[in-house]
């Protein structure tokens, strides 16, 4: 198969792109229209854009050797910030450790325990860049929406590229709204998709309005989309059984294991899950295959126009433990 590939006509019910009015919606476009109402305070502010994929302000680098950095980061999930936290971060960004210059310059662009002091905030983004590249984002993302000065996408750009992987969702929003270079929608589809390591991070979220609308894969990229949609389904599985499994009625005493089918009716991604090896133990199949029966999946597996999703079957094993047991899955 090559880039002709027609996606399934399932690929309209992705989440977020269920009414004709969403289709073809730049993905800046797309999150904005679903954005809640925006915070009353500079940290709620600050603390809903760190959950925003297209926003990633306050999105740290760091090593886990990097203990100053640490130290630092942890300062920006607080409501307030304590002077001898503020010394802190300000004493290691004089020192050059670039996590805490990064942490510094959102305090000072938000005014948080600081001044709002955006020329300070872009200095101190700068100096961290080199190394930490969500600073260069920062940098991008001012940039791009004339935070501090005139909205310039040529260098929004630019920055975005300079943050390497940190920066891609950026730079494929102006490349799909052709701001400050030419319109690409399938060059900014390729780069999410060369960019996507896991099942729903931003890059496979930035992607899903596009494959939405119709934007196609090449063989080699539905490959990838479909082996990293399974194991997104494996950790879904696990997640929803760990989470949302009452297990009392069940004996803990051994490990059992179950595998259950998924199958996935015409125009839904949402499977029903059916019973294909007992554990030996009806109760403990029972309260697995329930919870596990339209697991929200909500992405489609991608298959050629007509063609039906495989029937997928993936063993559970049940671990006992102290408390309660914990879940594995697998092919």
């Amino acid at each position: 198969m090559t880039r002709s590939l027609a996606l399934m006509a399932l690929m309209a019910t992705l989440v977020g792109c269920q009414s004709l009015e969403n289709i073809g919606q730049s993905t800046a476009e797309y999150i904005k229209s679903r954005r809640e109402p925006p915070p009353s305070t500079p940290m709620e502010q600050y603390l809903y854009d760190l959950r925003h994929p297209y926003v990633p302000l306050g999105t740290f680098y760091r090593s886990p050797e990097d203990k100053q950095g640490g130290a630092c980061h942890s300062t920006v999930y607080n409501r307030t910030v304590l002077p001898a936290e503020l010394q802190m971060v300000t004493a290691a960004s004089e020192q050059g450790n670039a996590v805490c210059q990064h942490v510094l310059g959102t305090f000072y662009e938000i005014g948080h325990g600081v001044p709002k002091d955006l020329v300070r905030a872009r200095a101190l983004y700068l100096k961290a860049a080199p190394s930490d590249p969500y600073a260069y984002v920062e940098l991008g993302r001012m940039a791009r929406d004339g935070v501090d000065a005139p909205a310039d996408f040529v260098k929004a750009r630019e920055y975005y590229r300079l943050a390497g992987p940190a920066g891609v969702v950026g730079l494929g929003g102006l490349m799909e709204q052709g701001k400050g270079g030419p319109q690409d929608v399938q060059g900014a589809l390729n780069l999410y998709m060369a960019t996507t390591q896991k099942h729903l991070d931003p890059a496979w979220m930035a992607m899903r309005p596009l494959l939405a609308s119709g934007q196609p894969l090449d063989a080699e990229q539905v490959e990838k989309y479909n082996r990293l949609w399974t194991k997104g389904l494996w950790a879904l599985q696990n997640k929803w059984l760990n989470r949302m499994t009452n297990f009392n009625s069940v004996d803990r005493s051994v490990q059992l294991t179950v595998k259950v089918l998924y199958r996935f009716p015409a125009g839904r991604t949402r499977p029903d899950a059916y019973l294909t090896q007992s554990s030996g133990n009806p109760q403990a199949d029972a309260v697995v295959v329930k919870a596990l029966d339209k697991l929200p999946m909500d992405d489609p597996y991608l298959m050629p126009f007509g063609q039906p999703t495989p029937d997928i079957v993936a063993p559970v094993v049940l671990m006992p433990v102290a408390d309660k047991p914990t879940v594995r899955a697998g092919l």
